[in-house]
Parts: C-alpha cells; structure tokens; sequence
C-alpha cells in the first residue's frame, strides 16, 4: 500500500484460506498496523473465510446474524455517520435476506 496517495479505510477480502489447507494461518500473521482486523473460519478446513481490515481511527464492530451460514462479516462502523459494511461469500440471498429484514437494527 506503500504506492497509494491515500490509505484506505476498509478493506474486504474474501477467500482467505487456501482450498487446501497445508497449515494454520494465525491471526497475527495478517495484522496490519494501524488497521483492526476483522475476519471468520481462518483456517477451517472446508472454509474458505472473510477479512476486513478497518482503520483504526474508525470505531469498528462485528455484528452476529441468527442465521447457519457462516462465510460472511458484517462490521458496523461508527466515524462521522453509522455505517455498515458486509462481505459475503457464496450464499448471498440467504444473508442479504437477513440483512434487509434487520437493516432498522443495524
């Protein structure tokens, strides 16, 4: 990131996991400085996984829908307005569903 003018706030990867898992990817290893690192199933075999990296000038929380699936993350951040960020991986109507129905929670 070194070449960019600006640092990016948010920054969502998806597929973090390799589709075979030959060893243990530690959360420590994908920090960053100056971001929080937010992210599901690192490491799951069978999961792929979500990442989102989050300014850490920018108050950032996870937020738990009652739903199965697991392959996404849902951050709400709170800067000058409330704003949330999801990334979903595959299964998108079934947490877009979930989503709209609790969008006045969030």
């Amino acid at each position: 990131m070194e070449g960019l003018k600006h640092r990016p706030h948010v920054i969502c990867i998806t597929e973090i996991n390799p589709k075979n898992i030959v060893s243990i990817i530690k959360k420590s290893e994908l920090k960053f400085q100056v971001y929080s690192l937010f992210c599901t199933n690192l490491s799951k075999a069978g999961s792929r996984g979500v990442l989102i990296y989050v300014a850490d000038n920018i108050r950032a929380t996870c937020v738990e829908l009652a739903i199965k699936f697991n392959e996404y993350l849902l951050i709400r951040l709170k800067w000058m307005v409330r704003i949330s960020i999801s990334v979903i991986y595959i299964e998108v109507q079934i947490v877009m569903k979930t989503i709209t129905q609790n969008s006045c929670s969030l």
